[in-house]
């Protein structure tokens, strides 16, 4: 029996994702002793290089001030930025006259600009690198919501979101491929769950905030607090975060193994066959001098990728050719929209007859879900890496991806939470009851994004960027179509029969992750195999393509 019911009976070719993340067998002790190792016999995937100004060799201390400063960007930009006005929403629309449907739609347009960038943002970053991609979308920032805290003008306010838009692209599509540089395969878990907590946890923290905020000083005095903020952020990301971008294949040696790759049922039963592995390292001298610190300042580090900028784009669509990187999209995408669907009805369904709560007391509705969020955020962030570490050891120290997805259940609770939420508020129940339920829907939306993130970054390395961008995309469109006809949906149907069909769709949607855990390393090995972004030449010229710990070939 395949080992945790991952199926793959073929052994001719390399799996893209499948790594030796532990030596301590005595299948693969001889075969690895070459390999870089962290603490104990785990294994380092990716190998860093011998360059120290590969971001994979800088310190601790250097490596998290660069993800804090970073991650500060994604929680003020791609967290705040949204959901800024949801708790004053019908003061927004009484100050200006409009009606509150006009005010969603701030929301809205924000989320249509940031879809429409997104791939622009992308083909930049593969080209030229992040950093001056990070500190130009800071400064977006800085001047949308500047154009935001002075205006008396309703249109004028839409033009500075939708400048802030440009803000958020970078922190929202990029975050995650800064993981992967940064860090190796089994420290992701609890830096990728706390990326997800800041888009979806964070956003229900700035609605009990912004609710007390508007309630007693206005809702353009949030403005002030977050231009101060953004101000801030902009300085250290400048200061403090070089580019993490690196030209991997250009300095790092490859180290194959030739000869059949087994599975673990073989490691175990033929121990013979592996044993006689060769192994070759070839060592990569350098003569690499650290960069001075004002050296590493640079908004600019040179040429990343050798494709066009035309290419770059292309291929920001084209990886939906791969059937599992389109369906993981679909799902992240999906699940984030609910975050809108809640965060943007809970105005109409609260601050209304029956429950006639202020804005502050709007706001202190998302303290269920922040809590929720949070829950899920420790949960996933303590569980995901060593689950990873024991189920590699118990694979005689390979490591396959769709181990992340044994915490994809968790996503269950989405479903579970809408459904209670909307039986709550139909019967208007207790509104501490309903964020307590609400809570529970961020619990499971956590539980998903963390999960299906980790596993792609792991399993697809060198789209994760790409994919990253067109989950953001189909995201983003959901958030623009939601914010149109939610309020209009809920006052024509009721909230029950609204989230209830929601709660449908989110049981139907992740009704497929058994399959893609059972069947996923069948079909990576086949998409190695056929790589149509490789057939169409959308990869052939990029020089930043990660690389595979072992490389197996077939015997002679």
């Amino acid at each position: 029996m395949p080992f945790a019911f991952i199926l793959d009976d073929d052994k001719s070719s390399k799996v893209p994702g499948t790594v030796i993340l532990d030596d301590n067998t005595s299948n693969l002790a001889a075969a690895v002793h070459n390999f870089k190792h962290g603490n104990g016999s785990v294994i380092l995937v990716p190998q860093p290089s011998e360059d120290p100004n590969d971001p994979l060799n800088w310190s601790y201390g250097k490596k998290m001030a660069s993800f804090i400063v970073t991650l500060l960007g994604t929680c003020l930009y791609a967290g705040c930025t949204s959901p800024l006005l949801n708790a004053g929403m019908l003061v927004v629309a009484g100050d200006f006259n409009v009606s509150l449907t006009a005010v969603s739609m701030l929301a809205g347009e924000q989320m249509l600009a940031i879809a429409v960038s997104s791939p622009f943002v992308l083909a930049l970053s593969r080209k030229y690198g992040k950093r001056l991609i990070y500190i130009l979308s800071s400064s977006f920032s800085v001047i949308g919501t500047a154009i935001c805290q002075s205006t008396d003008d309703f249109q004028v306010l839409r033009a500075g979101r939708i400048v802030q838009a440009l803000g958020v692209t970078a922190y929202e599509s990029l975050i995650m491929a800064s993981v992967g540089d940064l860090f190796f395969v089994h420290q992701r878990g609890p830096y990728v769950a706390t990326v997800n907590f800041m888009f979806a946890g964070v956003s229900n923290m700035v609605s009990v905030v912004s609710g007390s905020i508007v309630s007693s000083f206005g809702w353009r005095y949030q403005f002030h607090i977050f231009q101060a903020c953004s101000v801030l952020q902009l300085l250290l990301q400048f200061f403090l975060s070089p580019e993490t971008s690196y030209s991997r294949n250009a300095e790092q040696a490859i180290t194959s193994l030739s000869g059949d790759q087994e599975t673990p049922s073989d490691f175990h039963d033929k121990p013979a066959e592996f044993a006689d592995t060769s192994v070759k390292h070839q060592e990569c001298v350098t003569t690499q001098q650290t960069k001075t610190y004002w050296q590493s300042l640079a908004l600019w580090g040179g040429i990343y990728s050798d494709d066009s900028l035309l290419q770059l784009w292309v291929a920001t669509f084209a990886i939906n050719l791969n059937i599992a990187v389109f369906y993981v999209a679909l799902v992240q995408a999906f699940y984030s929209s609910l975050l809108v669907a809640l965060a943007i009805s809970i105005a109409q369904l609260f601050g209304l007859p029956p429950y006639n709560l202020s804005a502050a007391g709007i706001g202190y509705m998302s303290l269920g879900p922040f809590i929720g969020a949070l829950v899920g955020l420790a949960f996933c962030g303590s569980l995901q890496d060593p689950l990873v570490r024991f189920l590699s050891r118990k694979n005689n120290g390979v490591y396959e991806p769709e181990f992340r997805l044994l915490l994809s259940p968790l996503s269950l609770a989405t479903g579970a939470g809408l459904l209670g939420f909307g039986s709550l508020v139909g019967h208007q129940a207790s509104h501490y009851a309903c964020s307590a339920l609400y809570g529970v829907a961020l619990f499971g939306i956590i539980g998903c994004l963390s999960t299906t993130s980790s596993y792609v970054l792991d399993a697809f390395n060198d789209m994760s960027s790409e994919l990253f961008v067109v989950g953001n995309c189909f995201k983003n469109f959901l958030f623009y179509g939601m914010s149109y006809v939610i309020n209009d949906w809920i006052t024509r149907s009721g909230p029950q029969s609204v989230f209830h069909i929601l709660a449908g769709i989110s049981f139907g949607i992740v009704a497929f992750m058994p399959v893609l855990y059972v069947f996923g390393k069948k079909y990576r090995r086949y998409w190695g195999d056929h790589n149509l972004l490789e057939k169409f030449h959308l990869r052939a010229g990029e020089r930043r393509r990660g690389v595979e710990i072992a490389e197996s070939t077939p015997p002679a």
